[in-house]
């Protein structure tokens, strides 16, 4: 968890007021006079959020001053509300429009600045550009902690300045792409069998504790490996406690619900010749915690091969500790389902386990273990060169093993995150992007690391072949497409959020989603409201 922490910033009343109310640890910042700013002690925000807001609305009630209470949460996230007259009188933050707050402003410092330097907000690349507009814009150092030096904020428009510029660079340069909305009827094949599972899902969503959420708009991990079309979606019902598994075929538009199921579904691996389904399961029991109150713990995990009237056939049930979680990698198109546990820290003797089993009859084909010295806790399967990944944590080595899990070989100067995600994988390189400034990639057959700088600041969530890296903005509400190089290519603004983007064939997709939520960052699928939207990225050469 990264910092949190809160500040109240004052305008317009002396130190002798403010004094007698503060709590014993609180400091007080006068480097940015008028403005003088109480700085509580790091770590009990939620008291002092509720505490600094009644001292807000005292002050300014009883005063002719302005506050200004800033909350910066994890850092990803800030808001700043306005009080006057004792009450909330405007707010602006990371996903709030920013134009009454820069009119209040106005009125106290007697000119236009605020409201013409905070209509930029949208404008910021990061929240940081963000969180610095608006202080140059007051004079005040909103951000703001005990242990760190005091920052002098001047009054200024520099912030502004640098927007502006950057903005009038970027309108000159043409965009190299448009965007297309694609019809229904014309979607992606995935997209309408997912469309289709949330129109299943949609009239029973308050009766069914659905055990995924969709709105990532990808259901890959829902499709029966190798069975083309094949959906196997688990669902826990409500009324009875009983877990379910709904099956769609979406090129017959045929579906049943198989259940009630002995345990919970995670997920199916495989469909055998004769039609069973190869299901990875987990049981679990309740537990009393020392409150009294009740848990559900997972008592054990397995794969077993059922028919469709849940008569089983086979199971495969490795002998794994409470703490240990079985997970299902890869199911290959001869019929080895891969599946692995990983290592838990802590315990030196916790090797993490790889499974090979034959999908028809559940007999153990191989078992690799991977010493509990690499900490291996991620497991993922590259098609791209046909072999298993996994980052070795206490050398920052990435180990390659190949898919019969009898070679491998090792890359060290691996600077990535720890938990890989498939998506991350584009034709043999692993590409992170650990903040908005740029993207790093690691070759999966020699190690060559490559770092690319973004030309602004922007969230990669997608990076195709042909050299392509789209990205966000912090709200989703921005499309950015950056070249091989960083450059930006083209920019696009978005009613609703953008979810994700994909490659169907030579083609470019991107994903968005509207929705009730005002704030853009999770919409609900399964409410009537929500409407998903897909465009096709097309180059200019290409209209």
């Amino acid at each position: 968890m990264g910092t949190t922490l809160t500040t109240l910033s004052l305008y317009g009343i002396n130190r002798s007021v403010i004094e007698p109310l503060l709590a014993p640890s609180d400091l007080l910042r006068e480097q940015n006079l008028p403005w003088i700013t109480i700085v509580p002690v790091c770590g009990t925000d939620g008291d002092n959020i509720n505490r600094l807001c009644k001292l807000a609305k005292k002050l300014t009630n009883e005063h002719a001053a302005i506050a200004l209470l800033f909350l910066y949460f994890d850092d990803e996230l800030f808001h700043c509300d306005l009080y006057s007259a004792g009450r909330k009188a405007a707010s602006c933050g990371s996903d709030l429009t920013w134009i009454k707050f820069g009119k209040k402003l106005n009125d106290l410092f007697g000119d236009d600045l605020p409201a013409k330097a905070l209509r930029y907000a949208s404008h910021c690349t990061c929240f940081e550009e963000q969180l610095k507009l608006v202080e140059e814009t007051i004079g005040a150092a909103l951000y703001d902690m005990q242990n760190e030096q005091p920052r002098i904020v001047e009054r200024g428009d520099s912030t502004l300045r640098t927007i502006k510029l950057r903005e009038a660079m970027l309108r000159k340069r043409p965009n190299r792409y448009s965007l297309s909305e694609v019809p229904r009827k014309d979607w992606p094949n995935k997209m309408k069998i997912r469309q289709k599972l949330l129109e299943l899902l949609q009239p029973q969503w308050q009766r069914y504790r659905l055990s995924t959420p969709l709105y990532n708009t990808d259901v890959k991990e829902y499709f029966v490996p190798v069975a083309d079309g094949l959906v196997a979606y688990p669902y826990s019902d409500n009324e009875n406690r009983k877990d379910y598994l709904l099956l769609y075929n979406g090129n017959t538009d045929d579906y049943q619900d198989i259940g009630p199921l002995p345990a919970a579904c995670r997920s199916v691996v495989w469909i055998t010749k004769s039609g069973n389904l190869v299901v990875l399961y987990a049981k679990t029991v309740k537990e009393q915690k020392d409150d009294g109150s009740w848990s559900q713990i997972v008592e054990s995990e397995y794969v077993s091969c059922i028919k469709k009237d849940g008569t089983e056939c086979w199971r495969f049930e490795p002998k794994l500790s409470n703490s240990r979680q079985l997970y299902h990698i890869h199911s290959s198109s001869d019929g080895v389902v891969t599946l692995f546990s990983p290592a838990t820290r802590g315990i030196p003797d916790a090797d993490a386990l790889i499974w090979q089993i034959n999908a028809e009859t559940g007999e153990l084909l191989r078992l690799h273990h991977i010493s509990a010295n690499d900490e291996a806790v991620h497991l993922i399967y590259a098609e791209s060169i046909n072999s298993f990944i996994y980052c070795c944590r206490s050398t920052n080595e990435l180990v390659v093993i190949d898919s019969n899990l009898d070679k491998e070989y090792r890359l060290a100067g691996y600077l990535g995150n720890y938990y890989i995600e498939n998506e991350q994988i584009c034709g043999d390189a692993i590409w992170n992007c650990w903040d908005s400034t740029g993207i790093r990639f690691f070759n999966l057959r020699n190690g060559e690391a490559l770092k690319v700088n973004f030309e602004i600041h922007a969230y990669a969530i997608a990076v195709f072949s042909n050299g392509l890296i789209l990205c966000t903005n912090e709200s989703q509400k921005k499309l950015i497409v950056l070249d091989k190089s960083g450059k930006v290519v083209s920019r696009f603004s978005f009613a609703g959020i953008v979810c994700r983007a994909f490659s169907d064939g030579n083609k470019i997709f991107i994903v968005e989603q509207r929705g009730p939520n005002p704030n853009g960052l999770v919409y609900d699928e399964l409410f009537n409201e929500t409407s998903t939207h897909i465009w096709e990225l097309v180059p200019f050469s290409c209209v």
